[in-house]
């Protein structure tokens, strides 16, 4: 038949004999191409049949073969052209697993990448018309369709995959649609958080960050909402040190930068942070840690500890850029020792070692006050005239000058001696006069540098023995005497001299709330040092207090310590040292009571005392003021620290603002552990508790530590039936915990006030209990202190349990060094807890 051309019958004759390539070649021939088609599928040549079956656009036929040599990807195209949805799906599906084995080798190609997406999409749009809208969201997201892939998610009934699609399209105005639309889609914290973040609302950006726990996240919200503090700490707790110590440096809070650096062994920069935020011996620690002993020895020349400062400045190395300056500080401290000739050696071997061209005022200056103190008046003169040809206003440089020639002029009348008021002291300046009381500013001739001079003239036999001052008594705020002696019936107080103006003067001008109790804190602080040394003083007048340049209080006080009469001063006395009795540590915060009252309001007080007539002044401050001003000592606040801690408190009123986030509301409560206030959070606007720590719960070994610690891990707890805990902060000395605020009432003023609960209700309420104890046992977190007085009750009978963590961090047991200690309410402690024995979760059972 093929040898005759017919075709037709030849295929059939192949067919018959089972050659069916043969037959489908024939076939071909003959142009019966379904024929030929059936005939490669007998064969099992479904590539043959494939071909035949595409010139037909029998594209159902060209999927099924193709499928059968796993040529998965076309058979998927097929598939879909012949409006097969499912088998296109399926075979998409296939092909995707083929790719899937090779993306570790060919995920970098181009073509691999663009046939994944081809596929992933066909998929997508196929699993859509199949009605598989579930899958057709996943494969249409997969190819980065995703504005296909957001209403494939919706058809499936799932909107919050819905709001992913819009937000990995950046369609940020669609995702706060879908969110508003679909209020289950806020359960999906992160990603609503990232819709708002982008719509640059940040404030609910950074509060769902919080709630997701992302605090990295949260971190960037704040920081573009300008608040640098709150973003600082969640750098911080993403352990992302250096962000958040250049956030800290953005919102002055020097204390946590400089501890930051710290802790990345950055230890010059946490010295200069320790420095601003005024903790110097950190700083000085840092700053020696960092080779930097310019800067230390500065500081230690700063807080008048001048041998260490000078053991420092030694070792700065002649190659250090800052020799210089160490061999300056150096000159100056050795001049203000009474060592000039050491200075001026000094000084010179640097002239010659560092070979310098051209010398400074600063230079020269120091020169002058070596040459001074040698007696050199003549040389002295020329070295101050020369400071004063480069800077005519170069500190004292001008007074030094006329006091010099008035030496040298002295010394020549004299013949050689010099001729100084008072035997000694050559005046400046009389800072403070009262009740026979003179402040000078002068020069101590024999030492040949200023000092303050307390003078005080009187009748009675002044005993200069009586002013006992311990040498190991120091402190930033107090002004020690150098010397005391008597010169016929004046007492003279010779102390190292620092600029400044005292008390009286500094009230003159209008002083803020804030500024007055920085003051008192600084005066109290000081007294209290005192008291460690026994020493009382029971009179304390605004002249025997002076303000430094820098804002730091010098007390001096020394003249109380005569128990001299001294009528002008009177009001400012307590009652013991009137009257010539015992003075004790309950007369000094009696005294401080009358610089206070003086300080807010103008005047000493009246008595007997009334706190009624205090308008504009904090409740704190006004309630300290009534403490310490009790005539009668059994009455008052009997110790100083406790007046530091009234103080410390007094920032915490209705309307005081905390960090400038917590704005105080009113007072909840208090207890052991401390007070609860309620708060406005001005970040987030909404209502907090803030729980302020008593300061004697913090000092207890290692309980800072172990708060930040325990705070940390009750924040995982999320149950409704559990108060929720944020963060635990310090602010100007106070720890501080915030919480979610519950406006509820504790169980045991419901008892007080109802009774006993029906057991009905009491079971309502005992469920929920469990059930928050349960959630937090399931984190390994045990209570420890369960009483009425920590389970609030709302007013719809929903239950919060309070204070997660905080008994263990304070529960001096927890330390491995100790044993036998325990802390919680005995009432309501398990055996084991007051045996001081482990406890865990069968304790709070």
């Amino acid at each position: 038949y093929e040898e005759i051309g017919d075709w037709t019958q030849a295929a059939k004759s192949w067919e018959r004999a089972k050659r069916y390539r043969e037959a489908g070649e024939a076939y071909i021939r003959a142009e019966r191409l379904d024929d030929a088609i059936r005939m490669f599928r007998q064969e099992g040549d479904f590539g043959r049949a494939k071909e035949l079956a595409l010139r037909l656009k029998k594209w159902e036929v060209a999927a099924d073969c193709a499928e059968r040599i796993r040529q998965y990807g076309e058979s998927a195209r097929y598939y879909y052209k012949a409006k097969q949805w499912v088998k296109a799906a399926e075979m998409a599906e296939k092909a995707l697993e083929i790719l899937e084995r090779d993306r570790a080798e060919r995920h970098h190609l181009p073509e691999w990448r663009r046939e994944y997406a081809y596929i992933s999409k066909m998929a997508g749009v196929a699993s859509y018309k199949a009605g598989d809208y579930r899958k057709a969201g996943d494969y249409l997201a997969q190819a980065e369709a995703f504005d296909n892939a957001l209403d494939a998610y919706l058809k499936a009934g799932d909107p919050e995959k819905a709001l992913e699609m819009a937000v990995r399209m950046g369609d940020y105005e669609r995702g706060l649609e879908l969110m508003q639309m679909y209020p289950d889609t806020r359960s999906n914290l992160e990603l609503c958080a990232k819709v708002y973040y982008n719509l640059e609302q940040y404030k609910e950006a950074a509060k769902l960050y919080l709630a997701a726990q992302k605090p990295l996240e949260a971190a960037r919200a704040f920081e573009k909402m300008g608040n640098f503090n709150e973003a600082a700490f969640l750098y911080e707790q993403a352990m992302e040190y250096e962000n958040a110590a250049d956030f800290y440096i953005k919102a002055e809070n020097w204390t946590k930068a400089a501890e930051l650096f710290r802790r990345i062994g950055n230890h010059g920069q946490a010295g200069a942070y320790f420095e601003k935020a005024g903790r110097i011996d950190e700083a000085i620690k840092e700053y020696i840690t960092a080779q930097q002993y310019t800067a230390a020895g500065r500081l230690l020349y700063q807080q008048n500890k001048k041998d260490e400062a000078v053991k420092v400045l030694q070792r700065v190395d002649i190659f250090s850029p800052d020799y210089e300056e160490a061999s300056c500080l150096l000159a100056t401290i050795m001049i203000e020792m009474g060592r000039p000739e050491v200075a001026l050696k000094r000084l010179d071997d640097l002239i010659e070692e560092l070979k310098l061209d051209t010398i400074g005022p600063d230079f020269h200056y120091l020169r002058a006050r070596a040459l001074e103190g040698l007696g050199r008046f003549q040389e002295a003169v020329e070295a101050y005239r020369e400071v004063l040809s480069i800077d005519v206003a170069f500190e004292d440089a001008a007074e030094r000058l006329k006091h010099c020639e008035r030496l040298k002029e002295s010394v020549s009348r004299n013949g050689g001696r010099m001729t100084i008021l008072a035997g000694r002291f050559d005046v400046l300046e009389t800072l403070a006069e009262r009740g026979g009381i003179r402040l000078y500013r002068a020069i101590d001739v024999k030492a040949n540098q200023p000092v303050l001079l307390l003078t005080l003239k009187t009748t009675e036999a002044a005993n200069p023995s009586a002013i006992h001052v311990p040498s190991d008594l120091t402190h930033t705020n107090i002004l020690l005497p150098q010397e005391i002696f008597l010169n016929d019936t004046t007492l003279f107080i010779v102390m190292e001299y620092y600029e400044g103006e005292t008390l009286r003067k500094w009230l003159d001008n209008p002083r803020s709330i804030s500024e007055l109790r920085s003051v008192a804190m600084q005066i109290a602080e000081a007294v209290h040092q005192c008291h460690q040394y026994d020493v009382f003083l029971g009179c304390l007048p605004p002249e025997w207090i002076q303000i430094t340049k820098d804002k730091i209080v010098k007390i001096y006080p020394w003249v109380a310590l005569t128990r001299i009469p001294i009528p002008d001063l009177q009001a400012y006395m307590a009652p013991e040292y009137r009257e010539r009795k015992v003075i004790t540590a309950a007369s000094d915060t009696f005294a401080f009571g009358v610089l206070l009252h003086e300080m807010l309001v103008g005047r000493p007080p009246e008595f007997p005392f009334q706190s009624s007539g205090l308008s504009g002044i904090p409740d704190p401050l006004r309630q300290s003021l009534e403490r310490c001003l009790e005539t009668d000592p059994a009455k008052r606040l009997d110790n100083m620290q406790a007046v530091i801690e009234h103080i410390a408190m007094s920032d915490v009123y209705s309307g005081a603002v905390i960090e400038d986030r917590y704005e105080i509301e009113r007072e909840l409560g208090r207890g052991g552990m401390g007070r609860v206030f309620l708060a406005h959070d001005r970040v987030l606007g909404e209502k907090v508790a803030i729980k302020l720590l008593n300061t004697e719960v913090i000092t207890q070994r290692n309980a800072a530590q172990r708060l930040v610690q325990e705070i940390k891990i009750a924040r995982k707890i999320t149950h409704p039936n559990v108060v929720k805990v944020y963060e635990i902060r310090l602010s100007r000395g106070k720890h501080y915990i915030t919480m979610e605020f519950v406006n509820g009432v504790p169980l045991h003023k419901v008892v007080k006030n109802t009774g006993p609960f029906p057991l009905k209700i009491w079971w309502k309420m005992a469920r929920q209990i469990i059930a928050g104890l349960s959630s937090a046992h399931a984190l390994g977190i045990v209570h420890r202190d369960l009483k009425p007085q920590n389970i609030l009750m709302t007013r719809e009978g929903m239950i919060k349990i309070l204070d997660f963590g905080i008994a263990r961090a304070v529960d001096v047991s927890c330390d491995q060094t100790q044993t036998g200690a325990i802390f919680g309410s005995p009432k309501y402690m398990s055996p084991e807890q007051i045996a001081g024995k482990k406890v865990d979760g069968r304790s709070d059972l």
